[in-house]
């Protein structure tokens, strides 16, 4: 600090001095151009003109703890509410991963608008991802799975395809004669129980029902899903309905079918007029099939496969009765059945 009289503080000395037992300082200033003998100016001060300084000082320190205090407590509740909601949103997007959709409570709106901007579009993606599982579930009970499938990914269009496939007739024996005898609701009874089993066989064989003829069951391999060895899959299909359905009552009737298996080219794809479509398959080999199950009734069989099926099943033990004219057909069409 200067002193008036004192001008700059560098030339000034200081010591410390005792006046009435209190301990003071004194500043002083010796001054040689006024007379013989210096002059020996100062001035004494005590503790009191620190004490402010102090004061202010522990003030300040204080209140910088105070504020040190408030940003770590404001911190701490910042991170758990971002942290929180975060990881919400992570575990909900992990059991969206896991395909966990129906246990998946909505995401609850948080302060931060970030997040919960987040949040909304999160909800929004899981409704759109449970009404396209309704949608398919729902459209998956009137066609196949697996073209419901691929016509939810193809955005609601599935265009024509070609391919050499292999194709399943089945129909029961005697049905219109059981349906003479049976009322309405059994015989519904007894398709409905007989067409569960018989699904269930061919999806798992990796077919693909694409028509209920009244009592007849329309089957593809190979379309749309591939499957190298769709000839095979589908004689093992027959095999394992035989089997399924031998013995044993489908609402109070025994059944019994027969089936027919050819392998050719196919066209499939969606059939119908304006809004209303089925999928379905065509060609020689669909209507070559569908004879060939006709045919069983002649030969005593359960089940007839074509040549074009035949060579390609190795594992299988067919035996050839030998060849046969079918309508429609310029040469002549050998007959397999299953040992």
């Amino acid at each position: 600090f200067r002193l008036s009289f004192m001008g700059e503080m560098k030339k000034s000395q200081a010591r410390g001095i005792w006046v009435e037992g209190e301990r003071r300082i004194f500043v002083f200033r010796e001054i040689s151009r006024y007379g013989s003998k210096p002059w020996t100016i100062g001035a004494h001060f005590g503790p009191e003109i620190a004490r402010g300084d102090v004061v202010r000082l522990l003030l300040s320190a204080a209140a910088g703890l105070g504020v040190l205090c408030v940003a770590i407590l404001c911190a701490i509740w910042l991170a758990r509410t971002t942290t929180r909601p975060v990881r919400r949103l992570a575990d909900a997007a992990g059991q969206v991963r896991e395909g966990h959709l129906d246990g998946l409570a909505p995401l609850q709106s948080t302060r931060l608008r970030e997040l919960n901007e987040a949040t909304t579009s999160f909800n929004s993606m899981v409704e759109g991802l449970r009404e396209r599982d309704l949608i398919r579930g729902l459209f998956g009970t009137y066609v196949p799975e697996a073209v419901a499938t691929a016509i939810v990914e193809e955005h609601g269009t599935l265009a024509p395809q070609s391919a050499h496939a292999t194709v399943l007739f089945s129909d029961l024996a005697g049905f219109t004669t059981m349906s003479e005898r049976l009322q309405p609701q059994e015989i519904v009874d007894v398709l409905n129980g007989y067409f569960s089993t018989v699904v269930e066989i061919i999806e798992r064989h990796g077919g693909v029902i694409t028509q209920f003829q009244g009592d007849a069951v329309l089957a593809i391999f190979n379309v749309p899903v591939a499957d190298a060895n769709h000839a095979e899959n589908a004689v093992r299909a027959a095999i394992e309905i035989h089997r399924a359905i031998k013995g044993r009552a489908f609402a109070g009737q025994i059944l019994s079918c027969r089936v027919g298996i050819n392998t050719g080219d196919v066209v499939a794809g969606s059939v119908g007029a304006g809004g209303r479509l089925s999928y379905t398959v065509h060609g020689d080999a669909v209507n070559l099939a569908a004879r060939l199950e006709q045919l069983n009734k002649e030969y005593g069989t359960g089940t007839l496969v074509s040549g074009a099926t035949a060579e390609r099943v190795s594992t299988i033990g067919l035996r050839r009765i030998g060849e046969v004219e079918i309508r429609g057909k310029t040469e002549k069409v050998s007959l397999f059945a299953v040992e």
